[in-house]
């Protein structure tokens, strides 16, 4: 194997790892929203987008549960982020 493809194969993997992290904090957010701990799952889509900021389902499900808390302001803010990625 060449050293270029040892690259190539160690940066894919290192991709792979981000992502399954973030989809672990969303998954994570996702089951504490099931149970109505809305803070705690805002504190996980945090999380997820830490590593990715354009996990756009965990902008959404904090927007959900920032409305659930009545933080009005935050929910509107990330879906104003969602109205102009699809801008």
């Amino acid at each position: 194997m060449t050293s270029r493809s040892l690259m190539f194969l160690l940066l894919l993997l290192s991709f792979q790892a981000i992502s399954q992290k973030a989809e672990t904090h969303y998954q994570t957010g996702i089951g504490l929203q099931n149970e109505k701990k809305y803070g705690e799952a805002i504190e996980n889509y945090d999380k997820a987008l830490q590593v990715d900021a354009k996990y756009y389902d965990a902008i959404y499900q904090r927007a959900y549960c920032n409305n659930r808390l009545k933080n009005y302001d935050q929910a509107m803010s990330d879906l104003r982020v969602l109205e102009n990625k699809k801008a």
